[in-house]
């Protein structure tokens, strides 16, 4: 009897367990269900079994994956995560926990919006064109739940070799501690790195997101950075020039041939009357509506609306 039960249990953790959670696994077995205590499971197996596990709150999972030592799963876990970071409050807890504890290791503070690394690997004070440059894409970019991250975000200068980011990397993206390569001297590029990782800490789907929104974001951010800002007028007199089938295409191509165009059609999507629309388009696109259909649901506009000369006067929407 003994034989044949300890056949059931071989048996039984060689396949996948029916449910886990924090506590316990369950494994089907020919008779009666299979209980064991989830510490006797390998720690790498079972947090990501555990974060596999749809029927528990995903702050309950990374806060377990953490503890068990699955730091990349959980975080990667984290940042799927679409509505803001406050709605979960486990969630939320867990990452500032993980952030404080990193920043401790790091030496730079927690509480802080940005912290920096000098050339000589130690921490030193943000320059205020690069405080201004992470204020440029929180006014940008605000409605998407600011920040996308907990504790700070961090920079390094290329070419220094530090603990947070691997030699080679240009950044990591992750929803507590996020770390950017400095991109050069310039606020302007800096504010585009910043806008991108905010993109891709906003739940983007399988493929990525459209090619048209990643450059117009982009394009948008650069000239804000660089001090130019974005003119509505001139934007509006490009979406005109280009017309409604150079639009349509911008918004089916898997590619961008036209940065200017993408950034003139972004440019009004963020417009301050219209970028609280911005999550709701996020939140199509994320399901599979096409470009010129997720901004006609989300804003209520259409490509002749978009291709409408200034002078025509078309409402705000």
């Amino acid at each position: 009897m003994a034989d044949v039960e300890a056949l059931l249990l071989v048996l039984a953790l060689a396949s996948d367990p029916a449910r886990i959670d924090g506590r316990a696994a369950w494994y089907t077995t020919p008779g009666a269900p299979l209980v064991i205590p989830v510490e006797a499971l390998p720690a790498p197996y079972r947090a990501s079994r555990l974060l596999a596990e749809l029927r528990l709150e995903l702050g309950l999972r990374v806060e377990l994956a953490l503890a068990w030592g699955a730091e990349a799963a959980a975080l990667r876990a984290a940042a799927r995560h679409a509505p803001p970071l406050a709605s979960d409050a486990q969630l939320d807890l867990a990452l500032r926990r993980w952030a404080e504890n990193a920043c401790a290791r790091f030496r730079i503070p927690a509480d802080a919006a940005l912290a920096a690394i000098a050339s000589d690997g130690n921490p030193r004070q943000p320059t205020s064109e690069e405080r201004g440059a992470l204020a440029d894409v929180h006014e940008l970019l605000t409605t998407l739940a600011w920040p996308r991250w907990r504790g700070p975000l961090l920079l390094v200068p290329y070419g220094v070799n530090h603990a947070a980011i691997a030699p080679g990397m240009a950044r990591v993206v992750r929803p507590a501690l996020p770390v950017l390569r400095i991109p050069g001297p310039d606020r302007d590029g800096l504010t585009v790195a910043i806008a991108d990782l905010c993109l891709s800490l906003s739940a983007p789907p399988a493929e990525g997101w459209p090619a048209w929104l990643v450059s117009g974001v982009a394009g948008c951010a650069q000239a804000r950075g660089s001090g130019s800002g974005i003119p509505e007028r001139a934007m509006a007199e490009r979406r005109a020039a280009a017309g409604v089938a150079a639009i349509r295409r911008l918004l089916e191509d898997g590619t961008v041939e036209d940065a200017g165009l993408a950034t003139a059609v972004v440019a009004a999507l963020l417009h301050p009357n219209r970028r609280r629309r911005l999550p709701d388009l996020l939140e199509l696109l994320r399901h599979g509506t096409r470009g010129a259909g997720a901004i006609a649901a989300a804003y209520r506009l259409s490509l002749e609306d978009l291709a409408a000369p200034p002078e025509a006067g078309r409402p705000q929407r």
